[in-house]
């Protein structure tokens, strides 16, 4: 639970920002006071860890002020709220140590965005060394396969768990930004990953909810899982004699391709890279051309928002019915049957 006062000497904003849609839709979030005096004994008081401070003028007196706060209170995130948009006097507020600055008129979006930025940073710190060494090997064995993955990820959420000083909500979130941080060390890596796992499933969602440490170990086994089983599958993209084959297919799986765009585009002859393709992966090229685009689908179906025929034309297919076909050809069931099945209610298709 984070604790955050409101800094404003004239109370002529506080209200404002206290009615602000944010406070409603997150229960981590408390305002537990709005400071007009005292500030700096009320904030060592009660362990305000986020404050907002109006700054009303631009005098060098409130400079002082939030200058002595900021260097007295050094695990508060202070955010200043302000109408001046001089680049001098921003670039001053930021140099004495603010995390953001915010200008009034306040806008709900931008407000959200400091918040989600400011949790990033927070919980960072709780991932130390041991756990980023647990997140490398737990890529390692995912890039090489997997079949550890489900043990390592046991032992960081465990390790992100330990200590007996963090209430709930900064441990989940403390894994949360940990899945994160391993989905965006992935892509890193290998960039057409991307394609082909739910990015959903791993970035850190603002609509926080607590749930049981059970819960969050079996979808990181599951999700992880699902990536080792993507990797897996397109491990002939290492092989060097279809390296560029392969990847060409993955990268562009999104555009219309046909065996002369792929040709043309990998310098090679079409007879050829159909030869050793088959020959190296032991799958024909036209096979795995269509697989990639049913994979790619499969993601795109858990996107409630968008409807099958918006699908198809993505991954290359004018004709709707025929992309219903394929899909069902490949994975048994139709889009909308695997939308119900992954529990995805989407618009009309």
């Amino acid at each position: 639970m984070y604790k955050v006062a409101i800094i404003d000497e004239k109370g002529g904003w506080a209200e404002e920002i206290q009615n602000l849609s944010i406070w409603s839709t997150r229960d981590d979030f408390k305002i537990i006071a709005v400071i007009k005096e005292e500030t700096l004994f009320y904030i060592h008081e009660n362990n305000i860890e986020i404050a907002f401070i109006v700054l009303y003028s631009t005098g060098i007196r409130q400079i002082e002020y939030l200058k002595k706060l900021i260097k007295e209170c050094r695990d508060t995130y202070f955010i200043a709220i302000c109408t001046n948009t001089e680049f001098s006097f921003v670039r001053t507020i930021f140099r004495i140590g603010v995390y953001d600055y915010l200008l009034y008129p306040l806008v709900e979006k931008e407000f959200a965005a400091t918040f989600k930025r400011l949790e990033k940073d927070y919980y960072s710190k709780f991932i130390n060394t041991a756990v980023l060494n647990k997140i490398d090997a737990l890529i390692e064995n995912i890039f090489h396969g997997g079949g550890d993955e489900s043990i390592i990820c046991e032992d960081i959420i465990e390790e992100l768990y330990r200590d007996e000083n963090k209430d709930i909500t900064v441990k989940q979130i403390s894994v949360e930004n940990a899945k994160e941080k391993i989905y965006l060390d992935m892509i890193q890596k290998k960039p057409w990953l991307e394609k082909f796992i739910w990015d959903q499933k791993f970035l850190y969602n603002n609509e926080f909810i607590i749930k049981e440490k059970n819960l969050i170990m079996q979808e990181w086994k599951k999700d992880f899982a699902e990536v080792a089983g993507v990797i897996k599958k397109y491990q002939m993209l290492d092989y060097k004699l279809i390296y560029h084959i392969g990847k060409y297919i993955v990268v562009h799986v999104d555009e219309k391709l046909s065996l002369d765009d792929l040709a043309q585009n990998v310098f090679l002859n079409k007879s050829y890279i159909s030869h050793i393709f088959k020959k190296v992966s032991g799958i024909s090229l036209i096979d795995f051309m269509i697989d990639v685009k049913m994979d790619r689908a499969k993601i795109l179906l858990l996107d409630g928002n968008r409807k099958i025929y918006e699908i198809a034309e993505q991954v290359g297919y004018n004709d709707v019915e025929y992309f219903r076909k394929t899909f069902k050809e490949k994975t048994g069931i139709s889009p909308s049957e695997y939308r119900k099945k992954q529990n995805i209610f989407g618009v009309y298709t």
